[in-house]
C-alpha cells in the first residue's frame, strides 16, 4: 500500500483514496474510521489539491443543484459547485479528484456514493436505497419510503433490535441471496449507536411504508414493488449503463424477497404485526 493511500471498505467493496494533504487525510480517517481496510481496491480515487482546468468541448449530460455531469476532452467528469472536479476513468472505477477545499467534504459525501452506486448497478451487484434497515435476531427487515414516510419513526421504535441505518441502505447480491449493509454516509438518528455495517445480513422481508390509523400488512405482487423500489433508489442517471441495469436489479430483488405494504401507528405495537 502506498504511503499516501487510505483504503475503506463499504458493503464488501474496497475504495482506495490517495491523499497527501495532512488535513484531508485526518478528516477522511476520522469519518471512515470504522470502515478502514487493507483489501485489494475495486474503486480508486486520486486526490489533488489546488486549482484545475475544466475540460474543453463540453457536452452537458445531466445536472442538479450541487453538480453537473458532462463529457469533454474524451472523458466523463463531474463538476461540483463547491469547487471540485472529478475526471472519471472509462470504466467508472477510477477518478482524479481535484479540489480547492482542504476540508474535502465531497470525499466524505456524496462523491464516493456516486462511484459505488455506478459500480453496483453496472455489474448488476446491487443498489443503494432510501430505506430503514433493522436486524431482529437473524431477520433483516427493510422499510422503504420517501422522506416523511416513517423510516426514522420505525428506527426510534427498534428497541433492542439492531438498527442498520435509518436512511441509506446498500443491497448487494450474493448468488441468489440479497444482503443489506449500512454505511458511513447515513445522516440519521445520532443517538443510535449500533450498526451491522461491516458484516451485513440477508434480507428477510421488504415493507413499503404508509402512515395509517391502524397497523396492517398487505402482500404486494407484480410490478408495483419493483417500481416503488426503483423510485426510492439512488438512481445513477449520470451513468447510462448503470441506469439500464437498475430496474432489472430492483425487479429481481422484489421477485425473490417477500414484499408488503405496511401501515402503522407510531408505537411498539407495529412489531407484533411485522413478526
Amino acid at each position: 500500500m502506498h504511503k499516501d493511500e487510505l483504503r475503506i471498505e463499504i458493503a464488501k467493496t474496497c475504495i482506495s483514496l490517495k491523499v497527501n494533504h495532512r488535513e484531508m487525510r485526518r478528516n477522511i480517517l476520522n469519518y471512515y474510521k470504522s470502515f478502514l481496510s487493507r483489501k485489494k481496491p475495486q474503486l480508486s480515487i486520486t486526490v489533488k489539491q489546488g486549482d484545475y482546468r475544466e475540460p474543453y468541448n463540453k457536452r452537458l449530460i445531466c445536472k442538479n443543484i450541487s453538480w453537473k455531469f458532462a463529457q469533454g476532452d474524451g472523458c466523463y467528469f463531474f463538476l461540483f459547485y463547491k469547487g471540485a472536479l472529478a475526471l472519471l476513468g472509462p470504466d467508472f472505477k477510477s477518478a482524479e479528484f481535484f479540489t480547492r477545499n482542504p476540508e474535502s467534504q465531497l470525499l466524505l459525501f456524496p462523491f464516493p456514493v456516486m462511484l459505488l452506486t455506478s459500480l453496483l448497478s453496472r455489474e448488476k451487484k446491487g443498489i443503494m436505497l432510501h430505506s430503514c434497515g433493522v436486524l431482529d435476531g437473524k431477520d433483516a427487515f427493510l422499510f422503504v419510503g420517501p422522506s416523511g414516510s416513517g423510516k426514522s419513526t420505525l428506527a426510534n421504535l427498534c428497541g433492542d433490535r439492531t438498527l442498520i441505518s435509518d436512511d441509506k441502505i446498500i443491497i448487494r447480491k450474493y448468488g441468489n441471496i440479497f444482503r443489506v449493509f449500512g454505511n458511513p454516509w447515513w445522516h440519521g438518528n445520532d443517538k443510535i449507536k449500533k450498526s451491522v455495517s461491516s458484516q451485513g445480513a440477508a434480507i428477510s422481508r421488504i415493507f413499503f411504508l404508509q402512515k395509517a390509523k391502524r397497523n396492517f400488512i398487505t402482500p404486494l405482487k407484480g410490478l408495483f414493488p419493483a417500481v416503488d423500489l426503483m423510485r426510492n433508489s439512488f438512481f445513477p442517471f449520470w451513468d447510462p449503463k448503470a441506469t439500464a441495469n437498475t430496474f432489472e436489479i430492483c425487479s429481481e430483488i422484489t421477485k425473490k424477497i417477500p414484499c408488503f405494504k405496511l401501515g402503522f401507528i407510531p408505537d411498539q405495537s407495529v412489531w407484533r404485526v411485522i413478526n
